[in-house]
């Protein structure tokens, strides 16, 4: 290439280039909007496919934290029966009970917590089925 045909070249891309970058600007978006009034943005309204779609997602979340709570409440009440069958102290079994009925308490307010939530985000939608709980005495 030669040095005429480089200046050539440079002194083309120097005049083209704001006549491609004023080709490629939107029109719309050079009007100006009259002071205080913001640019309006519009959603879309979820159809219903999508509220139900996302209901169910979350429905399904829902149930799997109750069943992730209910397993590890499971493994917890075992735990303590165990520990509460080797125990001869009445000290320490009156510990064991009092810890057991505090964890027991705080498993139901994790479950009602988790409906609430759910009720709350979904007004009007049944609730899902709770979980079950295998603790008892």
């Amino acid at each position: 290439m030669t040095k005429s045909s480089r200046r050539t070249l440079l002194v083309f891309a120097a005049l083209a280039l704001p006549a491609i970058a004023v080709a490629q600007t939107d029109p719309r978006a050079t009007t100006a909007r009259p002071a205080g009034q913001p640019a309006r943005t519009t959603t879309p309204a979820p159809s219903t496919a999508q509220r139900d779609w996302q209901r169910a997602v979350d429905q399904s979340r829902v149930q799997s934290q109750q069943r992730q709570n209910a397993v590890q409440q499971q493994l917890r009440q075992d735990n303590m029966n165990r520990q509460m069958n080797a125990t001869t102290d009445p000290a320490l079994r009156s510990q064991l009970d009092n810890a057991n009925r505090t964890d027991q308490s705080l498993y139901r307010s994790r479950q009602d917590d988790a409906r609430k939530r759910y009720d709350a985000s979904h007004p009007g939608q049944p609730a899902p089925p709770a979980g079950t709980s295998s603790t008892g005495r």
